[in-house]
């Protein structure tokens, strides 16, 4: 039981620590995305 609560807690974690990484990707994408709007539309 012990070893299946901690498992679920490290597991947890895990995937907290996967989320942030997952949105900050996204908002680094979102941001170059702009970025290469920006930069086409000055041209």
């Amino acid at each position: 039981m012990i070893n299946e609560t901690y498992d679920f807690s490290m597991n947890n974690k895990l995937g907290k620590r996967l989320q942030m990484y997952a949105s900050k990707l996204k908002e680094m994408q979102t941001k170059q995305k702009e970025k290469k709007k920006s930069e086409e539309g000055e041209k």
